[in-house]
């Protein structure tokens, strides 16, 4: 069966940094066990110029799945990522 990758982004509001910090733990393991997805990797962003902690954008966060294709229409509808798309300030 085909896979596919796809990479979310969502930007959030300061007062949402507890709530990015938690799901950062809590979602990779949840979408691992979604039907269809073989990867799943929570995502934090930085500047891009350098790879510390001071780089970091707490305001910007991601996730990047690897999916059958077949199943790629049912991400919308994930629990992590209706939750993720609700925070969502952008």
């Amino acid at each position: 069966m085909p896979k596919v990758v796809v990479v979310y982004f969502w930007k959030i509001e300061k007062k949402s940094l507890p709530f990015a910090l938690f799901s950062m733990a809590r979602d990779r393991r949840r979408l691992r066990k979604s039907p269809g997805v073989h990867f799943a990797k929570m995502l934090g962003t930085g500047t891009g110029e350098n790879f510390t902690p001071s780089d970091a954008d707490l305001s910007r966060w991601g996730a990047l799945i690897v999916i059958d294709e077949a199943r790629l229409d049912s991400l919308d509808s994930n629990a992590v990522f209706q939750i993720w798309n609700a925070q969502d300030d952008s």
